[in-house]
């Protein structure tokens, strides 16, 4: 069992929803235990925002929730269905197939519990399960007296709980609940609380005895369970100096360990435009493709805030402290761009890098060589922070382009970054946001330089000079 304890209620549910995200991020098909309540909101706003900014795919997961009421229609306000519904389940692209919740209203009450675990067991058993704790230490709806070994079954809500969950004391007496036995067949356990109000449920869990009387003591018998909670849900454990110190330290180790590791190396190839240069600008198709020459970036972590890049290229050095936001003292200074729109996306950096950027891809020769870098550069950072979206090339593009067109607000459009991110020979249409790879790579390939400088707002001035034309002509049919 381990102990983490937190801030508050909001570094809870970030490292909650972190974890989970990692858990699918290594796991698409994971099956998933969830539970309800007011601490699982915050968790879940977490992993719903995780799945708008595609740092998440629930498409392949299966989930089972722990428990409902009897009596109630599934949409009903009171019951966990729509609970689901209107945290979770509506706002991200899990299949209404692969929910599952024990029935409100079921025919045959026993023949639904055994069906319940049938189908758990069917799915291959829970991968993780998530747990919240009442204030008498339930967990589900076992209840104070829950047999240690019970399995999904009826429960009669005591007094406390139904109040907890109804203030007014109206509400349903009966619930389907998963059995404790059955929890703790989940290969992973992970229980969050938080408020005063859940202390000394937290503190007979974890350092109690176990017994029937704090249903949650039988987590002390898991060999992977993590109990994730506030300050003040931690406030009556008697030794939580010591799990606070151990988690520091733990992760003191973790941080040596992960600067001691080699050099991370990063390479992102320059593109070139097949068909319709500069139309991506006017979110007109293009056809691209990425080359053979690159965009290289050596770095190491340092335990310093600093970023220190060597630019061989130029054969110059450049430094800046990382303060947030970062001062930009030239025009499209793009190292520090990056660093602000990741910043601005959730990445703390709390750690700096020096890296050496190295490059074959000729500059100003219609190749990218800023786009590579920034693709380059925004892979790496979120390589060291071990984000999720490390592994999603076109999020890396969107931001790419977020740090080296938007953060300066000029023209330009995506066509740059989605390649070089991609890679291959993409065929992008950014009306109907289609990315179609036609070609792995591109071979055979004379890349020459016309010596004509880039002029890209008289390019787009003649483009769209020549659409109101085509628009005209047409009109005259």
């Amino acid at each position: 069992m381990e102990i983490i304890i937190l801030d508050n209620y909001e570094e809870v549910c970030e490292e909650v929803g972190r974890r989970v995200v990692s858990f699918i991020k290594a796991k698409p098909d994971a099956v998933l235990g969830l539970a309800t309540g007011k601490t699982m909101i915050g968790i879940y706003e977490y992993l719903v925002k995780a799945y708008k900014e595609g740092m998440v795919d629930f498409s392949m997961v299966t989930t089972f929730n722990l428990d409902e009421y009897l009596g109630v229609l599934p949409n009903d306000p009171a019951s966990f269905r729509h609970f689901m519904d209107e945290h979770l389940f509506k706002h991200v692209n899990i299949s209404e197939e692969k929910i599952n919740i024990p029935s409100s209203l079921p025919e045959d009450v026993t023949k639904e519990c055994e069906e319940y675990e049938k189908k758990i067991k069917e799915a291959g058993g829970i991968d993780l399960q998530l747990l919240g704790i009442g204030r008498d230490g339930h967990i589900g709806f076992n209840e104070p007296s829950s047999s240690l070994q019970s399995r999904t079954r009826v429960k009669t809500l005591t007094e406390e709980t139904l109040r907890d969950n109804f203030p007014d004391g109206e509400g349903p007496r009966f619930a389907i609940t998963m059995g404790l036995g059955t929890i703790l067949e989940a290969k992973q356990i992970i229980l969050a609380a938080s408020g005063e109000a859940k202390a000394q449920a937290i503190a007979n869990a974890v350092e109690g005895p176990l017994s029937a009387s704090c249903p949650a003591s039988i987590l002390q018998f898991h060999p992977n369970v993590k109990i994730i909670v506030d300050r003040k849900a931690a406030s009556l454990l008697k030794r939580k100096d010591y799990y606070i110190w151990v988690y520091t330290h733990k992760r003191q180790v973790q941080k040596e360990l992960y600067f001691g590791k080699e050099i991370v190396k990063v390479k992102t190839p320059a593109r070139i435009c097949l068909f319709g240069e500069h139309q991506d600008y006017l979110n007109l198709p293009v056809i691209s493709a990425a080359i053979n020459l690159y965009m290289r970036i050596s770095a190491e972590k340092q335990e310093e805030k600093k970023a220190s890049f060597y630019l061989s290229t130029f054969h110059q050095k450049v430094e800046f402290d990382l303060d947030f936001p970062l001062q930009y003292f030239k025009d499209r200074d793009y190292l520090k761009s990056v660093f602000n729109v990741l910043h601005k996306k959730g990445i703390k950096f709390d750690w700096g890098i020096n890296a050496v950027i190295a490059s074959d891809i000729p500059v100003n020769s219609g190749a990218s060589s800023s786009s590579a870098l920034v693709v380059c550069l925004t892979k790496l950072l979120l390589e060291f922070a071990n984000d999720p979206r490390k592994d999603f090339p076109e999020i890396i593009a969107e931001l790419a382009y977020q740090a080296e067109v938007l953060e300066f607000e000029e023209p330009g459009g995506k066509m740059d970054h989605y390649t070089c991110s991609m890679g291959g020979v993409l065929f992008i249409d950014f009306m109907e946001n289609k990315f179609e790879k036609l070609l792995p790579d591109l071979q055979g390939l004379v890349l020459a330089n016309s010596g004509r400088s880039k002029n890209t707002k008289e390019i787009l001035k003649r483009t769209k000079e020549g659409q109101l034309a085509a628009i005209n002509e047409l009109k005259g049919f």
